[in-house]
C-alpha cells in the first residue's frame, strides 16, 4: 500500500469532516443574511408540528451521522469494514435527502462548504474503490501460512506424510 495514497486519504476525510462541519456551523450563523421570504418559509417550517415520516427521517439521520463518524475513523485507520459502511452511509444519505424536503435552501457560503464536502466524498470512494487502497480493504485478512492468491498454502516443514504409497507389512 502506498504511503502517499493513505496521507491524501486522511487530508480528504479532513477536509469531508472540516466542510461538512462548516456547512452546518455558518448555516446556522448567516440565515439571516437570507431574502426574508426564504426565512419566513424556513420560520414555517420550523414551527409546524413535525410528520412522522420526518421523525423517522431525522432518527434515521441521527444513525447514518454515527455511521459516518464510524466510517471515518475506521478508514482513518484503514479498518477493512469502514469501506462498507461508508458506502453504506452515503448512498442511505442520498436517499434521505431526497425523501424529507421538497426543498432546501442554503447560503452562498453554507452551500458552497456542503458542495465541497459532498465531492470530498466522492474523492474518499474514488479513493478506497479506485486506487491501491481498494486492494487492501477488499482483501480478507490474510491467514498465517496462506499462499498470497487466496489458496490453501502448502504446510512448510515435515508434515509427518511420507512420499509414495504405504508400505504392507
Amino acid at each position: 500500500m502506498n504511503h502517499a495514497t493513505t496521507k491524501l486519504l486522511k487530508w480528504v476525510i479532513l477536509v469531508e469532516v472540516a466542510c461538512a462541519l462548516g456547512s452546518v456551523v455558518l448555516e446556522n450563523i448567516l440565515e439571516d443574511t437570507l431574502p426574508s421570504e426564504i426565512r419566513q418559509y424556513i420560520a414555517r417550517n420550523d414551527n409546524a408540528e413535525m410528520t412522522s415520516v420526518q421523525m423517522v427521517g431525522y432518527g434515521f439521520g441521527v444513525v447514518l451521522l454515527a455511521g459516518m463518524i464510524v466510517s471515518w475513523i475506521g478508514l482513518w485507520r484503514l479498518w477493512r469494514p469502514a469501506r462498507t459502511i461508508y458506502t453504506a452511509c452515503w448512498l442511505s444519505a442520498i436517499l434521505l435527502y431526497l425523501a424529507m424536503e421538497p426543498a432546501y435552501y442554503y447560503t452562498p457560503v453554507g452551500v458552497m462548504l456542503s458542495e465541497y464536502s459532498t465531492l470530498a466524498g466522492g474523492f474518499v470512494l474514488g479513493l478506497i474503490y479506485f486506487s491501491d487502497l481498494s486492494v487492501h480493504f477488499s482483501r480478507a485478512k490474510a491467514k498465517p501460512g496462506a499462499a498470497p492468491n487466496g489458496d490453501p498454502a502448502t504446510p512448510g516443514g515435515n508434515s509427518g506424510v511420507t512420499e509414495g504409497p504405504p508400505s504392507v507389512s
